[in-house]
């Protein structure tokens, strides 16, 4: 299983201390923003605010997105562990605000 994939019953133990980006705190929407600008990943994750397909080109920013993400102590952004990549639960309205 890859860093970038949800198990069915839950978290990873490896994912247990990291905290949701998308709950509300004074600097979700800097580190949202910075996550964004340092992964490249704002075309792809406005393609999928608007449900157009991605291509192959699309994945890389996201995965990038997501060990960014990781790295500064949030769960993945996007869930890319299906056929088709998604926003991970409560993200949308929160991506729609930022982006």
């Amino acid at each position: 299983m890859s860093t970038t994939e949800f198990p069915l019953g839950g978290l990873l133990p490896e994912h247990a201390n990291l905290r949701s980006l998308w709950t509300s705190h004074l600097l979700r929407n800097f580190d949202l923003r910075v996550i964004i600008q340092i992964s490249g990943c704002e075309r792809s994750a406005a393609r999928l605010l608007r449900g157009e397909p991605l291509s192959g080109v699309d994945v890389g920013p996201l995965a990038m997105a997501n060990h960014a993400a990781r790295h500064m102590g949030y769960l993945p952004l996007f869930d890319l562990s299906g056929k088709a990549p998604s926003i991970t639960q409560g993200g949308e309205a929160v991506l729609r605000e930022v982006l």
